[in-house]
């Protein structure tokens, strides 16, 4: 981990140097975090593709925007390759999450179908205003989305 990469105690150019250079080499996935004085802190991740410490520069694609970012290194707070993919846009979800997700509904919805099946007609006819609402109002947020 290079934490204030140019303020740390026990650490030259040249270790650092060498760690950007290893990264770079072996396109390591990288977290980093930055804060700026008008931004606050933010999170990336994604791969350093130069380092320039003469001009106080890391060269860095951002995975998560898809696009090539230019980073003070004074702005830098944390810098550790990261051991999993991360995406700092919240709505992007991972595919085992969407599985997991769909998964769930399917198991739900089959056992609604079961648990109707077995309902005695005069039950059944007092349950299916409440399922026609449940259908429209589902209906309505698909078609809101």
């Amino acid at each position: 981990m290079v934490t204030g990469a140019t303020r740390r105690e026990g650490f030259n150019v040249f270790d650092i140097q060498k760690q950007m250079d290893e990264w770079i080499a072996n396109k390591t996935l990288i977290a980093l975090t930055i804060v700026g004085p008008t931004t606050g802190r933010k999170y990336a991740y994604g791969k350093i593709l130069k380092f320039q410490p003469s001009d106080n520069l890391l060269i860095f694609y951002d995975d998560d925007l898809k696009q090539v970012r230019n980073i003070s290194l004074l702005e830098i707070e944390d810098l550790q390759p990261s051991t999993t993919p991360q995406s700092t846009n919240p709505k992007v979800k991972s595919p085992s999450k969407v599985l997991e997700s769909l998964t769930s509904h399917v198991k739900a919805q089959q056992e609604a179908i079961q648990v109707i099946r077995e309902l005695p007609p005069e039950e059944l006819s007092a349950l299916l205003p409440l399922l026609k609402v449940l259908a429209k109002k589902s209906s309505g947020k698909k078609n809101s989305r």
